[in-house]
């Protein structure tokens, strides 16, 4: 949508006009329902995709040294990548790196020719970013000289720090939602290690905002309980797209009069 003029009204003609402000929000569930958060400055991190193929030579697990073993060499890169930010990273800095596959091997007496890892970095920091990227970087060499595999390294810069850069659009949004939820339930949040392409729509036009909407459920006899995003038993109090609705209509009253 940036690139085909959605936002600078460079194609007017068939996409309109400039976008002037940006606002977007999401439900979350261990958020209280009647509670919005909202900060000015970093809110949500920059997030990179990583994917590490290890390839060796598969063999007979009766014959282990006729093969090499592409798991042991991907368990090294398991252990190693997972030092990277206590070990390279300040205590004062924020990151985050998940390995969250791990797929390899084709029955038990079979050495695994090919094991595949992915996972995501997460940072607030742009020379963290470059730092992990580089320490991923050269931890992949380092075990296909030490295992004599090959590693293919994949290392997408995917979504950028999401920042609220304008401090009147921030009080937009705490105004707003004032008239709805009650300003003491506007709260200050923390940063979250969560990532979101609005990024990209806020870097394009600053002057906006991203918040959260409570959603937090309770259950028949009104305890809260939650069921967190992304999971399969994800679920939400519905009632929560009533607030965030409610928001929108006075921040549309806020910005047109």
């Amino acid at each position: 949508m940036i690139k085909e003029g959605v936002l600078d009204g460079s194609n007017h003609e068939r996409l309109g006009p400039a976008v002037h402000h940006m606002y977007g929000l999401h439900l979350k569930a261990n958020v209280p329902t009647g509670c919005v958060d909202v900060r000015a400055g970093p809110i949500l991190a920059a997030i990179d995709e990583v994917e590490i193929t290890v390839i060796g030579k598969g063999g007979h697990g009766a014959y282990a040294e006729t093969a090499n073993d592409s798991i042991i060499a991907a368990c090294s890169l398991v252990n190693s990548l997972t030092t990277i930010i206590p070990r390279n990273v300040s205590g004062l800095d924020t990151a985050v790196f998940t390995l969250g596959t791990f797929h390899a091997g084709y029955a038990s007496n079979v050495i695994a020719d090919r094991s595949t890892l992915t996972g995501t970095v997460r940072t607030f920091n742009e020379a963290t970013r470059q730092l992990i990227q580089r320490r991923v970087e050269e931890i992949c060499h380092g075990v296909e000289v030490t295992f004599n595999v090959t590693v293919q390294l994949g290392y997408n810069r995917d979504y950028n720090v999401t920042i609220n850069r304008s401090l009147d659009a921030v009080n937009k949004v705490r105004e707003a939602a004032g008239k709805v939820v009650n300003l003491r339930n506007v709260r200050e949040t923390q940063q979250w290690m969560g990532s979101e392409d609005m990024s990209f729509l806020l870097d394009a036009q600053p002057n906006g905002a991203f918040f959260f909407v409570g959603a937090h459920p309770t259950n028949a006899t009104g305890q809260l309980y939650m069921y967190p995003h992304h999971k399969s038993t994800f679920d939400i109090d519905e009632s929560s797209l009533l607030v965030g609705t409610s928001i929108w209509l006075y921040l549309v009253e806020s910005i047109l009069g």
